[in-house]
């Protein structure tokens, strides 16, 4: 899980830096390579970059990003680190409630 979340930041990070340069800020930021519901998710953490004027590069990033999360719900979490286990209509929901048996406990 963590290795997921850590590339995931990554990610997110290589779009935010505009212009490559290992950095980024309020000003040197490219939003339109994340999607919508990202920047929904992180417009909070971007308006504080902006507010204190902040130029960040990947791990101060990262280690904002972490705080920043520590807020959001699981659903939120799970859309931006990817660790999304979102069930589909064709899934067979009876297997997921059925319970294992020991074979031994069904001699008793």
């Amino acid at each position: 899980m963590q290795k997921i979340k850590i590339q995931r930041c990554k990610d997110l990070f290589k779009k935010l830096d505009d212009d490559q340069d290992g950095y980024i800020s309020s000003q040197k930021i490219d939003i339109l390579k994340v999607s919508n519901e990202i920047i929904d998710i992180i417009t909070p953490l971007l308006l504080k970059i902006e507010e204190k004027g902040l130029i960040l590069n990947y791990p101060q990033f990262y280690e904002m990003l972490t705080i920043f999360s520590r807020n959001l719900n699981v659903e939120e979490k799970s859309i931006l680190f990817g660790q999304r286990k979102t069930m589909t209509k064709t899934q067979d929901f009876s297997k997921l409630l059925t319970t294992r048996v020991n074979s031994k406990s069904l001699h008793l």
